[in-house]
């Protein structure tokens, strides 16, 4: 919910979600709830089945890094101009070799990567006039506002649980996660 407080999302906007796991697929839902037109999700070969799940809840458009430049597709599906927000949930330092790149003039980026340090391009940022948010920490008001968020459905946890194991199956649990075969595991008890 900060990262949403920060980038102020205008109806009609368009944005990058940089890493679909389950931050990044929570970002995509609370972006489509704010109006964003064109919700374009980038990942890996791996990601296959999260792409699938980012569709699902609105995805507009998904972009597999491992093929395809992420830049180039960017600038492809925004007509040029790249997005006007970017949300890095990758949690990987190779982002920023392309990730300024991938906003619009004046965009917003926002940050949840934990990672001591990457390469970053700051001429692109002071050209193009880039704003970048670092938003890991919470406020209660950024609680309250998630939970009304889920409770109102404008964003599913639910739909981020796409296996269910007992305990019995904890080693097969872990394994799907790993091979990033779901977003989240749900243990029935």
């Amino acid at each position: 919910m900060r990262s949403i407080e920060h980038v102020q999302p205008v109806i009609g906007e368009s944005a990058v979600i940089v890493g679909p796991g389950t931050v990044g697929l929570l970002h995509l839902q609370a972006l489509a709830a704010a109006g964003v037109a064109k919700l374009i999700v980038v990942g890996l070969e791996v990601d296959k089945i999260r792409f699938g799940i980012a569709e699902k809840l609105g995805a507009t458009d998904v972009v597999n890094a491992s093929n395809d430049d992420p830049v180039d597709a960017i600038l492809s599906i925004t007509g040029g101009r790249g997005a006007d927000i970017v949300v890095e949930t990758a949690s990987s330092p190779k982002v920023w070799d392309f990730l300024p790149d991938l906003a619009a003039a004046r965009g917003r980026i926002s940050c949840f990567g934990l990672y001591p340090e990457s390469n970053f391009k700051p001429l692109t940022v002071i050209r193009n006039g880039i704003t970048i948010y670092g938003d890991v920490a919470f406020l209660q008001r950024h609680f309250i506002r998630a939970i009304s968020w889920l409770e109102s459905g404008k964003v599913s946890g639910q739909s981020l649980a796409t296996k269910r194991f007992s305990l019995d199956q904890a080693e097969e649990a872990f394994a799907a996660f790993k091979h990033k075969e779901t977003v989240k595991c749900l243990f029935e008890i």
